[in-house]
């Protein structure tokens, strides 16, 4: 793991996780939910969100200089006792 609850310095977001699978950089949003009895938590994610981590991550590749052609974005999704990791959740640019 690189980092947990990453903030961009001039605000605007958390990325929650922030490690390396191999050569790829891997951004990761996390969603909780006692249960999934009205939804799956990772549908909490929403465009707005995205935006926001798509920003974020911006950032901190620029910070870096990580190689923008080796990212992904993934959620991890909780419910109850349940653990789903969802990799390639959505697209690095929008």
């Amino acid at each position: 793991m690189v980092a947990r609850n990453w903030r961009p310095p001039q605000g605007g977001g958390e990325i929650d996780i922030i490690a390396w699978e191999g050569d790829w950089l891997v951004f990761v949003e996390v969603k909780t939910r006692t249960s999934a009895e009205w939804s799956a938590p990772e549908r909490d994610i929403g465009i707005e969100k995205i935006q926001t981590l798509r920003r974020a991550a911006r950032d901190y590749i620029r910070r870096t200089n990580a190689d923008q052609s080796r990212i992904r974005f993934d959620a991890i999704s909780i419910a109850g006792r349940t653990i789903d990791h969802l990799r390639d959740a959505f697209a690095p640019a929008g």
